[in-house]
């Protein structure tokens, strides 16, 4: 760190407030770590030498090793310390989902749709450049009609959305009238 940093006073009040920062020992993504430090600091804290100060504190672990390894001076700033935070432990950062991945989440056989779409919307908010039309109605099986929506000029998500949710009303009135179609594996999931 440089000595500009090192030689900063932190305010009394820092030491009292009632603050939890999260720490960080290398094995989780870096830029998260990065971006939640910002957010938490920038509350408190206005000025990035006293980030700069801060941030260290927070590392454990291989973080802390690597900090303490770093060459004296060479931290010019809390910007600096990040960018080198997220090159020193980019490995931590999980690969990329895409939507083609969302292909191999299908609705299993006795599974209602209102519990896959619970299922895949988990899976759905990992992906970061979502096509959400075409993964959502891939996945589900035994739908009627579903081609032919498929292949509708308007497949929008709203659309798509709707027609899911038409899907789960008949699905359920059927379950009502014809009985326990899918009342194993949903218990199952509770």
């Amino acid at each position: 760190m440089s000595k500009h940093i090192l030689k900063i006073q932190l305010h009394k009040d820092y030491f009292s407030m009632n603050m939890s920062l999260d720490n960080y020992d290398g094995l989780a993504d870096p830029r998260k770590n990065v971006q939640n430090m910002r957010c938490s600091l920038k509350l408190i804290i206005q000025d990035h030498d006293s980030m700069c100060k801060i941030f260290p504190s927070t590392f454990r672990g291989s973080a802390h090793a690597w900090y303490n390894n770093l060459e004296p001076n060479s931290i010019e700033g809390f910007n600096d310390l990040c960018e080198k935070l997220v090159a020193c432990f980019s490995t931590s950062i999980p690969a990329k989902r895409t939507s083609t991945e969302l292909f191999g989440v299908a609705q299993q056989e006795g599974e209602s749709t209102r519990t896959y779409l619970r299922r895949f919307n988990v899976e759905m908010l990992k992906v970061e450049e979502l096509i959400e039309s075409v993964a959502l109605i891939r996945g589900v099986r035994e739908m009627p009609s579903v081609e032919s929506f498929m292949f509708s000029t308007n497949r929008s998500f709203p659309k798509v959305n709707q027609f899911m949710k038409n899907h789960i009303r008949v699905e359920e009135v059927s379950f009502l009238q014809h009985g326990p179609r899918y009342l194993y594996k949903d218990n199952q999931r509770q």
